[in-house]
């Protein structure tokens, strides 16, 4: 299992636009993706539990990848 910890510069956060993106690099790959931030988890295939984050400007995140 690998884990990073980042900070969200994009002055619009993890909008609908960006977590799009996220979710479709996710898809391209078999591993288990789970973004958290403040104890909330995100599976990184769904757009809408990426939005439900809430991740702002300068939101601290984690990814986790198992796989």
């Amino acid at each position: 299992m690998i884990t990073k910890k980042l900070t969200i510069l994009n002055k619009l956060g993890l909008h609908a636009r960006a977590a799009a993106k996220v979710v479709s690099t996710a898809n391209e790959f078999e591993s288990t993706i789970i973004i958290t931030k403040d104890g909330k988890n995100a599976d990184a295939r769904s757009i809408m539990k990426l939005l439900m984050l809430s991740a702002s400007q300068g939101s601290r995140i984690s990814i986790e990848v198992d796989g």
